[in-house]
């Protein structure tokens, strides 16, 4: 399994099998969080996959909530984008994030809308993924990967 976080505030975790809820929330229990997510993601990642259906838990306190999310629901193709070399995936990424419509591009906003939810940025994932396609056209993810190229 892999954990990602600081331990001390946004804290998600790739749950590569559900039966493992017990020893995740252990883990978490042991260093004092109580809010955090799982996500049995795309090829053991945290991100969302659009070819299948995506098991999300939730822990609020001592309440534990499965939630099961699949993207044709929100107007996405059943299509991951291809896995290829890494230069090859950062320009992907980049043409994304320039707004040109692509399967890099759904899987982003697919993945943002998810996250911004669960951020509270949004109250569903529909309108979270409305904000996270008003980012792109507005040029703000574009200027916030060159921010961080330069740094």
């Amino acid at each position: 399994e892999i954990i990602a976080g600081d331990w001390s505030s946004d804290v998600c975790s790739s749950d590569l099998f559900p039966s493992h809820d017990r020893q995740i929330r252990e883990a978490f229990a042991m260093h004092g969080i109580s809010e955090f997510v799982t996500v049995k993601g795309w090829e053991g990642s945290v991100d969302l996959a659009r070819s299948r259906t995506n098991i999300i838990g939730i822990n609020h306190g001592d309440h534990f909530e499965r939630v099961i999310l699949a993207a044709s629901k929100y107007g996405f193709s059943n299509q991951d984008p291809a896995i290829a070399d890494a230069d090859t995936i950062a320009n992907y990424i980049t043409t994304a994030l320039k707004g040109e419509p692509s399967e890099y591009l759904n899987s982003i906003l697919w993945n943002c809308g998810f996250y911004f939810w669960i951020a509270g940025l949004a109250t569903d994932i529909s309108q979270a993924i409305i904000y996270a396609q008003e980012i792109i056209d507005n040029g703000l993810a574009m200027q916030k990967l060159q921010d961080l190229q330069r740094s």
